[in-house]
């Protein structure tokens, strides 16, 4: 699957009054717009979402592949990781 690689984070922009999704991408320092919302009630919740979307992506690839009975402790804290980013507490 291609998608933007690298690190995803939510973010408020006071510049132009929007949350954005960047990308570390995997070339270090350089940042990558993943995704632009206006400001409105769900926009917030929306981009931190969308900026966990990742990182859920291969918890569930992973639950996927092995199954549950095959998921260590470390692959289950990494899902609760990807569910707390998306409901920013992460």
């Amino acid at each position: 699957m291609e998608y933007t690689k690298g690190e995803w984070e939510a973010l408020y922009a006071l510049s132009d009054n929007s949350f954005h999704v960047m990308s570390k991408g995997i070339e270090g320092d350089m940042s990558i717009n993943v995704a632009r919302m206006a400001t409105r009630p769900e926009a917030e919740a929306n981009t931190h979402l969308i900026a966990a979307s990742p990182d859920m992506y291969a918890a569930l690839r992973k639950i996927v592949t092995m199954g549950f009975s095959h998921l260590s402790q470390d692959d289950i804290d990494k899902a609760k990781q990807a569910v707390d980013k998306a409901e920013s507490k992460g």
